[in-house]
């Protein structure tokens, strides 16, 4: 019986329905494993991460000393072509200044007028089911000046977050959910009183059917989601960006982004994190387990009984016959 506890031992430790990774440190933040290999320019190995399957990234802009161009572009094509159609009339485009330490990660700035637009934009596009995650914290907004978003290569398919977070801009004030991206005509908010100097995490994670939810977070507390939305099935760009159209005061815009990071969502219809399908999985590794072992253990039983039963059943051997005794 010691190798079928053994084995017993085995299935509860490798194969029970825990079935999920290390929780991570935020609702919207991916778990991170290997570090990509080759460092660039103005940015250290370790700031770029992939998840185990190697379908994704994390760049940690509180890292970097400047932007990545593997990952990232100021004059992309798409945001270029497109870009300026997340305002209506269309707005005109600037450059982004950016800055990067340690301890504010990507400084975006240079948007200080009626209908301006600056864009960080992806390199790659990216095929659903995925998120994006990104950590910002504005300390001067005028306008929607922390907002990321997602486009396809025609313009056609999109949607974003839009953070307009000085309460001094009073109708336009809130973490605004926007769609489609260009020209959108719904407009509502995910977050209706944010603060500047806050850290807020901003989640969009797309289903392999093209379904949208957009989240937004502080710390470890989810503060509301958008409804399910179909947006398409792209592939999308990652925008990071912000602009103004007509507010109340036009001025200088200072957001600051802690990170922005994409991965594969754990099933079509969940978020990061989602343990539903592993769970599914490892239990049936567990039913196979216990189905092994217990099979394991009735042949053990029949085997013992087997012998026993030869033994008891054993014939006895035939004795010599005793001769009669001489006639006297």
């Amino acid at each position: 019986m010691a190798a079928v506890t053994a084995i017993v031992a085995v299935g509860l430790t490798h194969f029970a329905p825990t079935g999920m990774a290390p929780a991570p440190s935020s609702p919207h933040e991916p778990a991170l494993s290997s570090v990509a290999s080759a460092p660039r320019a103005g940015f250290q190995s370790s700031d770029l991460v992939r998840d185990s399957a190697a379908s994704g990234f994390y760049d940690n802009f509180k890292a970097d000393t400047s932007l990545n161009p593997s990952l990232w572009t100021t004059s992309g094509a798409v945001a270029t072509e497109y870009g300026p159609n997340v305002s209506t009339p269309a707005a005109g485009l600037v450059q982004p200044v950016l800055t990067f330490s340690e301890a504010n990660g990507m400084e975006f700035s240079n948007v200080t007028g009626y209908f301006q637009v600056a864009f960080v934009q992806s390199v790659q596009s990216y095929s659903p089911p995925f998120y994006v995650s990104a950590g910002v914290n504005a300390s001067a907004d005028f306008g929607n000046a922390a907002s990321l978003g997602i486009l396809s290569a025609d313009g056609s398919e999109g949607i974003g977050i839009l953070g307009n977070i000085d309460p001094n801009n009073t109708g336009y004030y809130g973490i605004n959910y926007a769609f489609p991206l260009l020209n959108h005509n719904v407009h509502s908010a995910i977050v209706k009183s944010p603060a500047l100097n806050t850290w807020y995490g901003y989640n969009i994670s797309v289903t392999s059917g093209g379904s949208a939810t957009l989240a937004v977070s502080s710390g470890s507390t989810t503060l509301g989601t958008s409804p399910s939305i179909s947006v398409g099935v792209g592939p999308f760009y990652i925008l990071v960006f912000e602009f103004e159209g007509i507010p109340n005061a036009p001025g200088s815009d200072f957001v600051n982004w802690s990170y922005v990071a994409e991965g594969t969502l754990a099933s079509p219809a969940a978020s990061p994190g989602s343990s539903s399908t592993n769970f599914s999985t490892w239990w049936w590794v567990l039913v196979v387990v216990i189905l092994v072992v217990v099979f394991l253990v009735l042949v053990r039983i029949r085997r013992k009984r087997t012998g026993r039963g030869a033994i008891l059943h054993r014939p006895v051997p035939a004795q010599p016959e005793t001769p009669p005794p001489p006639a006297q």
